[in-house]
């Protein structure tokens, strides 16, 4: 490995110390917010700041017909023996898989394969003491659980990270060569084929450090498609395909440990730092195992996921797969590649990049529209509905070589 020097941002990540607010003031801000009536505060945040901000996004929603983000979660740090001094037992996995049951959706779990390796298969081998229970519980809710590799040991200590290494007290950057990288990837996939967890086709690099040009290829080797990033973490990263078998795509900041936020202020500040990922065009939420250890306040997810299928705006994706086809919409009208508008009422999507979206997408764009009424399609198709409450969220098929589809409602 070499090192070399490199100007890191300040990132919250690497921070030596914690800065901690009075409970004075967070109780004040608690009380303050709590005050303000939903109707209120949605439309000057959502309405009026939010989609302002993010123009791109403005122009794919309405009231009666919308391409909405989608709201798919990713938890990283599955296997983790204790997060922040707490011990982490097999009953937090199992409630976070009775979350994704009772909403009738996957989520991607986002594993540290040495915990898991309970047969001793590769030299890192340091598995949890319920290692087998919890691979036996993935195992079994393959409908509701979406293996994601979080690499093999997460941090190359006493460095953060494992594809690219940071030191957290120099800010010094220490890369690792593409051998060792493809070693990494070699032990976890001997891990998950030992076991019989599926192959994961999703990454998400531990800390969101990793090598573009290097570790994209390696991981596209081992069947990866989709490498989920943070593009402003501590070191930006480009958003985009790296050909048509494996895209680098977006997901939010961090949402924060549920115990050290206040009850009364709790769901508040959800709402706030959800919405503003969520309409930043991002793929998938990012959470931790943290944020599910105390289970009186995991009640708070389903509460979470009831203001997402109540918005217009939001869709819950069932997968992966579905979270990236909305997202992609949204990226490529962020990029330039797409033009969105409303025109008499009807939602236009129109081609730009022709030669782009020939290489990197293909054939046809696949996305979903939600909306209380019935949609009508020209230059595409529909191919199924789906309820969303009282919502319908309708698949929809646009062959590109059309260079237009217009979207319309009717009761």
């Amino acid at each position: 490995m070499s090192i070399r020097t490199q100007n890191v941002p300040e990132s919250k990540h690497f921070s030596t110390g914690k800065i901690y607010s009075s409970e004075f003031l967070k109780n004040l801000v608690s009380i303050a917010l709590s005050l303000v009536p939903h109707n209120i505060w949605y439309k000057a945040y959502v309405k009026r700041y939010l989609l302002t901000k993010y123009a791109s996004t403005h122009n794919l929603f309405s009231d009666r017909l919308s391409i909405p983000v989608p709201f798919y979660i990713i938890i990283d740090d599955v296997g983790l023996p204790r997060i922040q001094g707490v011990d982490v037992a097999l009953d937090v996995y199992r409630s976070i898989v009775d979350l994704a049951k009772h909403h009738r959706v996957k989520l991607g779990f986002g594993l540290v394969a040495k915990y898991i390796d309970f047969s001793h298969v590769t030299p890192y081998s340091e598995p949890v003491p319920y290692a087998q229970e919890l691979v036996k519980l993935i195992k079994n809710n393959l409908d509701y659980l979406e293996p994601v590799h979080h690499g093999l040991f997460h941090d190359k200590e006493p460095f953060y990270g494992e594809y690219l290494c940071i030191d957290p007290h120099t800010r010094q950057v220490q890369e690792i060569s593409p051998h060792e990288q493809e070693l990494y990837f070699k032990y976890s996939w001997k891990i998950y084929r030992e076991t019989g967890i599926p192959e994961p086709e999703i990454f998400v690099p531990p800390k969101h450090l990793w090598k573009p040009g290097v570790t994209e290829k390696k991981a596209k080797k081992y069947g990866i498609k989709y490498l989920v990033t943070r593009p402003k973490a501590v070191i930006p990263y480009p958003i985009g395909p790296r050909n048509r078998d494996i895209w680098v795509v977006s997901r939010g900041a961090p949402i924060p440990d549920l115990v050290n936020i206040p009850r009364t202020l709790l769901v508040r500040v959800f709402k706030i730092r959800l919405w503003k990922e969520l309409l930043a065009v991002h793929h998938s939420i990012m959470m931790h195992v943290s944020n599910f250890l105390l289970r009186n306040l995991c009640q708070r997810w389903y509460a979470l996921y009831e203001k997402a299928m109540k918005s217009q705006y939001v869709f819950l994706a069932k997968n992966n797969e579905e979270a990236f086809r909305n997202w992609l919409v949204h990226r490529l009208c962020l990029d330039c590649k797409l033009k969105a508008g409303f025109k008499n009422g009807m939602l236009e999507l129109e081609t730009i990049d022709q030669s782009f979206l020939r290489k990197y997408v293909g054939e046809y764009l696949r996305f979903f529209v939600k909306t209380h009424m019935s949609v009508e399609v020209q230059g595409g198709e529909e191919i199924l509905c789906r309820k969303e409450l009282e919502y319908n969220v309708v698949d929809i098929k646009f062959p590109l070589r059309r260079k237009k589809i217009v979207l319309s409602v009717r009761p």
